[in-house]
């Protein structure tokens, strides 16, 4: 699980600085779906501490809003 977050952080840390380098938002689909999968472990390792974890709830939330970002910019 750790060696799948910081894969997920090195596709974030890539995608952020091709962003400020070019302009370009070519590869911003992609950096919103990992962003979106990185919420969804987190959310993950929160609720399974504790079903009544605050985090968790806000983890999944922000999962589901990066995620449908990502896949309307993915549809566009």
């Amino acid at each position: 699980m750790k060696t799948i977050r910081i894969i997920l952080i090195i596709i974030l840390l890539a995608g952020v600085i091709y962003w400020l380098w070019t302009g370009s938002e070519r590869f911003l689909p992609y950096v919103m779906l990992a962003a979106s999968a990185s919420a969804f472990l987190t959310t993950y390792e929160e609720l399974s501490k504790s079903w009544k974890s605050v985090d968790g709830y806000l983890a999944l939330v922000t999962s589901l809003i990066f995620g449908a970002y990502g896949i309307s910019l993915l549809i566009r």
